[in-house]
């Protein structure tokens, strides 16, 4: 059963942009690192590196050998990683109940709109992302609760 008009709250809509620009960053970086000629988003090969960076996975992409690894978590579990500048495509944004499409907006402006409106009547696009995508799908695949 799906709950209709659920709102994020700013501290949410903050944790999802965050998680937003990071997904996008690490596909394009993947498909930088493993060479891919098309768009990356649409590359099996970096769509699952993606998931497994973004479920909390380590792993090691040698070009050499055209290999990648994952590394055991107790490998990995000392490392810490400084925080890396992302690019910030801007956003476009579709208002469903009006049939409306804004943009763009820069991720402050989309961050600070988000507690405003209900998940289910927003769809959201920005380069990196094959589609138009509903904003609560996107709650859904990279919040975990």
């Amino acid at each position: 059963m799906k709950i209709l008009n659920q709102r994020l709250t700013p501290k949410e809509a903050s944790q999802l942009c965050a998680r937003m620009k990071l997904a996008t960053a690490v596909k394009l970086r993947l498909g930088e690192i493993l060479g891919i000629e098309d768009d990356p988003k649409d590359d099996p090969l970096v769509c699952r590196l993606s998931n497994n960076l973004n479920a909390g996975q380590v792993i090691t992409i040698d070009t050499v050998e055209c290999k990648v690894l994952g590394l055991p978590s107790e490998c990995y579990h000392h490392i810490e990683l400084p925080p890396a500048k992302h690019p910030e495509p801007p956003v476009f944004y579709h208002l469903k109940s009006k049939d409306l499409k804004k943009g763009p907006i820069d991720w402050k402006t989309f961050e600070r709109l988000i507690p405003t409106w209900a998940l289910e009547d927003i769809s959201v696009w920005h380069e990196g992302m094959s589609g138009w995508l509903p904003l609560d799908e996107i709650r859904s695949i990279i919040i975990r609760d």
